[in-house]
């Protein structure tokens, strides 16, 4: 087996597009995916630069695995590396071009579902932890700066939060 590099890249959610430029990038420059995990820590193998085009897909819900696969395998995709549900696939471009990669739009957008009721569940237990947490006596004694502190830290995770939220609402309707 050859050298392999280990790096760590991480990518928002609903963002599976940047992942296969940078996959492609990544095997242009003769490293090609041998494994990613959930963290965001990819390992790849080195080889020669070579022009491979990478797709994901969503394969977390599979009933028939063999039925799952046949698709990808018919038009010419390997399988690459699986994480978090996703599954990574991969084939060599001639000239540019690579086979059609069977359509799932359907199990992106429940997936991404998923991943947006996972994100309400995470901000209802962080809130509420937080809300049992406080010491609101102590809180109304703080001063005006300590106060304007810890409002605008409050501020800006809401709006963190609420701009993840509104990436993926809108990337659900666009896969509908």
């Amino acid at each position: 087996m050859g050298a392999q590099v280990r790096l760590f890249k991480w990518f928002r959610a609903a963002r599976e597009h940047e992942q296969e430029l940078w996959l492609r990038q990544m095997a242009r420059q003769g490293l090609h995916l041998a494994s990613v995990n959930v963290l965001s820590f990819w390992k790849f193998n080195k080889g020669a630069p070579a022009d491979v085009v990478y797709r994901l897909d969503c394969g977390d819900n599979v009933d028939e695995p063999e039925q799952y696969w046949e698709p990808f395998t018919q038009a010419g995709w390997d399988r690459a590396a699986d994480a978090g549900g996703w599954k990574y696939f991969r084939q060599s471009a001639v000239n540019g071009k690579v086979t059609a990669f069977p359509p799932d739009r359907y199990s992106k957008r429940d997936k991404l579902k998923v991943m947006l009721l996972q994100l309400a569940v995470v901000c209802a237990c962080l809130g509420l932890s937080a809300w049992f947490m406080v010491d609101w006596p102590a809180l109304r004694t703080l001063s005006g700066d300590d106060l304007q502190l810890a409002l605008a830290f409050g501020a800006a995770a809401a709006l963190l939060y609420g701009y993840g939220v509104y990436r993926l609402v809108m990337r659900i309707r666009q896969l509908r």
